[in-house]
């Protein structure tokens, strides 16, 4: 499934399972009439080569397929991008970092899951979030690289490391207890890894003018609102719509400096009746390129004309979600309607709002 909206997690979840929302009624509310056409810079101020890692290092290399296999109980399987973190990715890579996440199906239809992000040059980042972290009993402290933080509880792993200026955030999870010494051995393979993989010291440059967002949610805790949101009420027409917050990695693991990049509006109606979400990378225009795209958004996308856009990009499948290049940047949108053409036109109406915004 491509799109969920859920209330926001407590610090620690990391992990989500997807599922599919109720369908809105496609007849019940037809689209408003179309907003004045959006107008996007020239597509060639847009930067043509997308960002390379830092660290040369694939997924395979840096934990052993036995070892993942062994937490996973099973032969694992590289996940695709998931609609939790694939803005994260994006905005991983713009920084010279990466992710990775392997699942395996359990005999009850569940999922383990194996997923760690490496996040070059973060040694301040790393250090700021260890001044403010004591999280009790369960959590460990230095025991991998030059300083970590890892804890173990039931089928629950989560651990963050600094080797030399680099940050290494993971989870384990399954259903069946994990071995503690198991997933250390497994966080000091990874660690090594990352270690010994050769440095590159070239840095990518978003474009200056690229699109901005609007701050990481489209509500602040203040409940001030991003404009955004008003504009996905009226064109959804539904005057209740609010943000619901983004289950997902906790901030304070996660790189400020690609958290930055990313805005997002996770909005419902009354009892999910109507949901959308929207969101925004700043300088991720890049990622719609044919060779990124199918890395960094997934199987099945085909190309539409959608006014604003440079390049626009869609999947419909138990729902909608589109990713544009816009002025640069990565607008994304998705909505549970079927109905392509209904969503295309949405599409164009949510980029005009955000370039209006």
């Amino acid at each position: 499934m491509i799109f969920r909206l859920i209330p926001a997690a407590g610090a620690l979840a990391m992990l989500v399972t997807l599922s599919a929302c109720a369908p809105e009624p496609v007849g019940a509310q037809p689209p408003p009439p179309p907003a004045a056409t959006p107008t996007a810079t020239s597509a060639a101020s847009e930067p043509v080569v997308a960002p390379r890692t830092a660290i040369d290092l694939s997924c395979d290399d840096a934990i052993d397929a036995t070892t993942r296999n062994d937490l996973l109980q099973g032969a694992g399987t590289l996940v695709g991008p998931t609609f939790d973190l694939r803005e994260m990715q994006i905005a991983e890579r713009q920084i010279g970092g990466f992710e990775c996440w392997w699942s395996s199906t359990r005999d009850d239809g569940g999922t383990n899951k194996v997923h760690f992000a490496v996040i070059p040059n973060a040694a301040a980042e790393f250090a700021a979030l260890r001044d403010r972290s004591e999280y009790g009993d369960a959590w460990s402290y230095d025991e991998f690289g030059d300083s970590s933080e890892f804890m173990c509880a039931d089928g629950y792993c989560e651990f963050r490391v600094l080797v030399g200026d680099v940050w290494i955030s993971g989870v384990v999870a399954r259903l069946a207890a994990l071995d503690r010494d198991r997933v250390a051995a497994a966080v000091i393979e990874l660690t090594a890894a990352v270690a010994a993989a050769p440095r590159s010291d070239s840095t990518w440059t978003p474009p200056v003018d690229a699109l901005q967002g609007w701050g990481r949610d489209c509500q602040s805790d203040g409940g001030v609102e991003a404009p955004i949101l008003p504009a996905l009420r009226e064109l959804y027409h539904s005057p209740e719509m609010g943000s619901m917050g983004m289950e997902g990695p906790d901030p304070a693991s996660l790189s400020p400096r690609a958290l930055k990049a990313v805005s997002y509006c996770n909005a419902a109606g009354a009892d999910y009746a109507i949901m959308a979400y929207a969101a925004v990378v700043v300088g991720g225009g890049w990622a719609t390129e044919p060779a990124a795209a199918a890395e960094l958004l997934g199987a099945g996308l085909t190309t539409v004309e959608v006014p604003g856009a440079s390049r626009a990009l869609v999947r419909c499948d138990h729902g909608c979600v589109g990713f544009a290049s816009v002025n640069g940047s990565l607008v994304v949108h998705s909505n549970p309607v079927d109905d392509r053409a209904l969503f295309v036109s949405r599409f164009g109406q949510v980029i005009g709002a955000v370039l209006a915004s």
